[in-house]
């Protein structure tokens, strides 16, 4: 399901980037008691990311788009100055990369169960 008509954006980020920067600011010298904004710092729409999704995995799928959430934010982006600054972190994977990554994390533990 897409609430609304999935053209907000949100800045999807990758695991392997949260675990990235979170290495980074273990050893980075003078963060203690710093917060971040850990993302990829650009946005997607959720209708891009369901067409992505569908590419990704092979198979047709078509959207079902219901009502909106009431509040929610149209188009979110995370600035990423700050962790790049700090702690020298920038997203390794593109967000293609990254969804496939996931797509193929998620095949195999279906198999495996």
């Amino acid at each position: 399901m897409i609430y609304g008509d999935g053209e907000q954006r949100r800045d999807f980020t990758y695991v392997g980037g949260v675990v990235q920067a979170n290495l980074r600011a273990a050893e980075a010298n003078g963060v203690a008691g710093e917060s971040f904004n850990i993302a990829s710092g650009t946005s997607r729409s959720v209708n891009e990311l369901a067409r992505l999704v569908a590419q990704t995995l092979d198979r047709e799928i078509e959207p079902v788009h219901v009502d909106p959430r009431p509040g929610e934010i149209r188009d979110s982006a995370a600035d990423i100055g700050k962790p790049a600054r700090l702690l020298g972190y920038t997203p390794e994977a593109g967000f293609e990369d990254a969804l496939r990554s996931t797509a193929e994390f998620f095949q195999a533990f279906v198999r495996a169960s």
